[in-house]
């Protein structure tokens, strides 16, 4: 029916979706601490795609976290929510509602990007923290660079101290989301020697890393990636 067909468009649009698309003005800031550009988008669809295109990318369809990660540099911008979603009908409303279960996908896709990183498959890369709960969920964030979205933010796409990711409107279009519910951080898999980099590589990255994404909020790196 319209009615239904019309809930499940909201449903899908709402800020319970998986999709929530990483700013322009972020992949820029990307490209400059790599040094190049993004060669693995992790976590995208054909929509995010048409703007910001690479070279290897995984979607829902070919789903990263079932595949290797043999990239020189990565950007994961994770699906929200939980691993498993449905959207579900009531049948005395009508109401289409989505229903998750299983993990939180933010920990999954940490836990997945670290251990690419780790292993020498990526050998650098960037996730994004759609909200700052993984924390607790995976502590060692705490070992790397991070970016922490706060009020003392400059960029164009952060409001209240958010960052505001772009969503799709039910005329398909991407517009920036203007009221961002989470505090969020941005996280920096350096390269290392381990990786085929001098010292001097690593520290040349981090400091891009430091200088660019400031503009984002507060950016801590830890006394190891300063030795």
């Amino acid at each position: 029916s319209r009615q239904s067909k019309s809930s499940a468009s909201k449903a899908l649009h709402s800020s319970a979706s998986q999709e929530s698309y990483t700013p322009l003005e972020v992949w820029e800031d990307v490209k400059f601490v790599f040094g190049a550009p993004v060669e693995l988008d992790a976590a995208t669809c054909e929509a995010a795609r048409s703007a910001t295109p690479t070279e290897k990318c995984f979607t829902k369809e070919t789903n990263g976290l079932s595949q290797l990660w043999e990239c020189e540099n990565f950007l994961v911008n994770p699906p929200g929510g939980k691993e498993n979603q449905e959207l579900r009908t009531d049948e005395g409303t009508g109401e289409v509602k989505l229903v998750q279960s299983g993990e939180s996908n933010q920990k999954l896709w940490f836990s997945k990007a670290e251990a690419e990183y780790l292993d020498g498959n990526a050998k650098q890369g960037i996730y994004v923290a759609f909200n700052d709960a993984l924390r607790a969920m995976c502590p060692s964030v705490h070992e790397y660079p991070i970016c922490w979205v706060d009020a003392s933010a400059t960029a164009k796409c952060v409001k209240g101290g958010r960052l505001c990711f772009d969503k799709v409107d039910e005329a398909g279009d991407r517009i920036p989301q203007n009221s961002p519910t989470h505090s969020n951080f941005f996280l920096f898999f350096p390269p290392t020697l381990e990786n085929g980099f001098t010292v001097a590589e690593t520290e040349e990255a981090i400091a891009r890393f430091e200088e660019r994404f400031k503009k984002y909020g507060t950016v801590t790196v830890p006394t190891k990636w300063k030795a």
